[in-house]
């Protein structure tokens, strides 16, 4: 009897953790390092990728020894196969600004997600100086600021954009070096939802940061050393030419002097200087209501190297670049009878850094050549833009050649050729045979298994 209550108990035990297995591989989730060759004005960041995660889990990134650890953003990553319902993946990253130039020796990065635990491999950090810094601190804030010891400023990267082109618009409170008096935010959730009803335009669409708890940013302007307190940031697209007008807005801080008894505290207000954003009209074009606005380049691939009529191969068309994307068209595809194309898949990706915004748009298209030759695919697809830096429309064109081997599908009588097509045997399949789901029948088999022994259980200690 015992032998065999020890046995149950064991299988027991068993099918409990293979439950377990099955339903943790519901949630999965990695972590990636950033690019580790980066100037002092550019994050270290650590992202962890969430996959099947039905809400977004507790996750806790370390210090590390030579950074500040600051903003946190979260990249969603839009994936959509022909008509199917789009799959989304999140991306949180961990911004990790170095304190100054120099050579980083990291040890492994331990991040806990939930429950668990992932851990890094160690790495080297190269943090190059900039010395341009000094100036774009210049140029985005107020000159008046060096006669300050703390001003509030409404900022943006740019004061004159195209329709359809981003700037990014920062809440900053900038405090000098030699301020010495404890500053405190005062009742800044409710501040802060009055603040932005006045500085958000609202003819643009917005990609907001996301910060979540105001951080400090060492600058330098005009010589003299400043923190900024980082309250709000987001990039804005303008939707028409109406000019944008951000008045001037106020942030009342608790402002604490002096020590012990001769300690006092005073409710102080800071106020920002207004702006003024114009929007210019994108020049005469047939596109010009359709196009994206920014500066994009284009990468692509296939996944082949001999290609022959019949056979499917995969192409890549990827746009990247600053700018929006997320209501973009896909390349333009001239019909051509020597290609069968099919919808394509398309992958979306947004990343936020610093002042820009870079987006990323995959278009992953299955191709079947049906006749032999070269075929040159800039005159297939191509992908017209308005690049504002250059102030006119570009075109990004593949420049991949195609080798087509074999013999032309259409004019062949050969019953061999074209027969690996896509379809080929489709006669042959049973179609009323459905996909099976191992890791649902696992459960299913292991959750009946564990209440079959229960009740065993109950039974065998009942009759003893």
């Amino acid at each position: 009897m015992k032998g065999l209550i020890k046995y149950i108990l064991i299988s027991l035990f068993f099918y409990i953790y293979l439950t377990v297995n099955a339903q943790n591989s519901e949630g999965q989730f990695s972590v990636e390092l950033g690019n580790k060759k980066i100037k002092t004005t550019e994050p270290f960041t650590v992202a962890v990728t969430l996959q099947n995660f039905e809400n977004t889990p507790t996750i806790q990134f370390p210090e590390i020894k030579g950074f500040q650890k600051r903003d946190q953003s979260t990249t969603r990553n839009y994936y959509t196969s022909g008509n199917a319902k789009a799959v989304s993946t999140q991306i949180v990253k961990q911004n990790y600004y170095a304190i100054k130039s120099g050579s980083y020796v990291l040890a492994p990065i331990l991040i806990s997600i939930n429950t668990k635990s992932i851990k890094t491999e160690s790495c080297v950090v190269e943090v190059e100086a900039i010395e341009s810094e000094e100036v774009e601190n210049a140029i985005i804030y107020n000159d008046n600021i060096v006669t300050n010891d703390a001003i509030l400023v409404v900022s943006t990267d740019k004061n004159q954009v195209y329709l359809g082109e981003g700037f990014n618009m920062r809440l900053s409170l900038i405090v000098s070096e030699s301020n010495t008096a404890e500053m405190e935010f005062y009742l800044i959730e409710s501040q802060l939802s009055q603040i932005l009803k006045k500085i958000k335009p609202t003819n643009c669409w917005e990609e907001n940061f996301g910060i979540k708890d105001i951080n400090s940013f060492p600058i330098v302007i005009a010589g003299k050393k400043y923190t900024e307190y980082r309250i709000y940031q987001a990039s804005f697209f303008p939707i028409n030419t109406q000019s944008i007008t951000i008045g001037e807005v106020n942030l009342t801080m608790k402002i604490s002097t002096g020590e012990g008894t001769k300690r006092t505290s005073k409710l102080q207000k800071y106020i920002s200087k207004p702006l003024f954003i114009n929007i210019l009209p994108l020049p005469p074009h047939p596109l010009k209501s359709q196009v994206s606005v920014g500066n994009f380049r284009l990468e692509e691939s296939v996944d082949k190297q001999k290609i022959r009529t019949g056979q499917s191969f995969a192409y890549r068309f990827k746009i990247i670049g600053e700018g929006n994307l997320s209501t973009s068209r896909g390349p333009a595809q001239d019909s051509i009878e020597v290609l069968d194309i099919y919808t394509p898949d398309v992958d979306f990706t947004t990343t936020l850094q610093n002042r820009t915004i870079i987006e990323e748009k995959s278009y992953n298209y299955t191709l079947i050549p049906k006749q032999t030759g070269e075929v040159a695919l800039k005159n297939i697809f191509y992908w017209i833009f308005f690049n504002p830096q250059k102030q006119r429309y570009d075109t990004l064109r593949s420049t991949i050649n195609l080798k087509v081997g074999g013999r032309d599908i259409e004019n062949s009588e050969d019953p061999q050729v074209g027969s690996d097509l896509l379809y080929e045997g489709i006669e042959n399949l049973d179609s009323t045979k459905r996909e099976f789901n191992y890791q649902k029948t696992i459960k299913s088999i292991a959750n009946v298994l564990i209440i079959l022994m229960l009740v065993g259980m109950v039974f065998i200690f009942r009759k003893k």
